[in-house]
C-alpha cells in the first residue's frame, strides 16, 4: 500500500530511526532528528543494501517513483 502525505506528515521523530515500507524495497526512514528520506533497500549478489534515494522535504512534489498518480 502507498503511503499517503498525511501519513508522511504525521510520522514523529522516536529514539530509534522508523522504516515505513511503501512495496518494491521502497521505504521512508524517519530519523530521531526528525529528517525523512525515502530508501530503496536492494540486493546485490550475497549483500544487502539501502541507499539514500530522495530527502523527503527537498522534492514534495514528485513522486519518488516518478509515476505520475
Amino acid at each position: 500500500m502507498p503511503l499517503t502525505e498525511v501519513f508522511i506528515r504525521a510520522q514523529k521523530p522516536a529514539e530509534k530511526a522508523i522504516k515505513h515500507f511503501d512495496g518494491g524495497g521502497l521505504f521512508l526512514e524517519v530519523t530521531p532528528k526528525g529528517g525523512r528520506y525515502w530508501r530503496l533497500k536492494y540486493r546485490w549478489p550475497s549483500d544487502q543494501r539501502n541507499n539514500i534515494y530522495l530527502k523527503y522535504d527537498e522534492r514534495r512534489d514528485r513522486n519518488p517513483r516518478g509515476l505520475e498518480e
